[in-house]
């Protein structure tokens, strides 16, 4: 082989290494940012098992989000998230508006259980009120906040599983347990050409899986704590959606890094 030729092999050798190592850093640090984030948002431990991000694909895989209960209730966790797979187009993330192409979750565990002194979702908010409260003044999560928007038209979640945890002489024997094998919401953001802001699709997301596991529950569980369960689990998505560019902050801070890089690389003149 050549001089010139080895050299070349060498070099595209060097950048396969550097993009391999790039992504492993960029998976760890997005790894480390979500789970610091939701752990401070929510007041309780979140842990992540994998994060594969594909920056040149635009693809992002997690694997394994965990969020534990609050002190003193028995469940194992309050939600547990199996596979969440999202594409986007990568050029997009140069724009305004992040393009969706792919919204997938398979897998979604969550307990809910009732005390005489409220429920874990009841402390879950009482956590999150305290943490709006705490980053409210703080202009950079409000830039945050009001920069880019997402756009995606069909999100698609598969095999849900909530388990209900009653006080005493609401249940007969065991936790109520609902399943909601798939649930298909299209037309996600359409009432907004330029997309809408990630509280917002927070928000709409997990009102439509809470609304298809409570349409499932009727019959099942009594219709005044039906509506009791709604109310509250709808504050603290009100709560959540607010900050939930705030509990993202270090996967997008990550991804933010290496999208600067790129848009250097193909635009070396701005």
């Amino acid at each position: 082989m050549k001089a010139p030729q080895r050299a070349i092999t060498a070099l595209v050798l060097l950048v396969l290494v550097v993009v391999v190592a790039s992504g492993s850093i960029i998976n760890h640090l997005a790894k480390l940012g979500v789970q610091a984030g939701a752990t401070h948002a929510l007041g309780v431990e979140s842990t992540v098992e994998s994060i594969n991000i594909r920056l040149l694909g635009g693809q992002l895989r997690m694997d394994g989000l965990n969020i534990a209960n609050p002190e003193g209730f028995k469940g194992d966790h309050l939600m547990y998230m199996g596979k969440f797979e999202l594409e986007i187009a990568p050029l997009s993330i140069f724009t305004d508006t992040i393009e969706v192409n792919k919204f997938e979750l398979d897998g979604l565990d969550l307990i809910v259980e009732q005390q005489i002194g409220g429920s874990n979702i009841s402390v879950i908010t009482d956590n999150l009120r305290r943490f709006a409260s705490d980053t409210e003044s703080d202009p950079a999560a409000e830039d945050k906040e009001k920069g880019k928007k997402v756009s995606v038209d069909t999100i698609t979640i598969r095999n849900v599983t909530a388990h209900f945890h009653l006080l005493p002489g609401l249940q007969a024997v065991g936790p109520l347990t609902v399943n909601v094998p798939v649930i298909e919401l299209t037309d996600v953001t359409s009432d907004n050409a330029s997309g809408v802001a990630v509280a917002e699709l927070v928000r709409r997301i997990i009102r439509a899986i809470i609304a298809a596991v409570l349409e499932k529950a009727e019959g099942v569980i009594p219709g005044d704590l039906t509506n009791d369960l709604s109310n509250q689990i709808n504050r603290m998505t009100d709560v959540m959606g607010e900050k939930a560019t705030k509990i993202l902050e270090g996967a997008d801070g990550a991804i933010d890094k290496v999208g600067g890089f790129l848009k250097g690389i193909t635009n070396p003149d701005d």
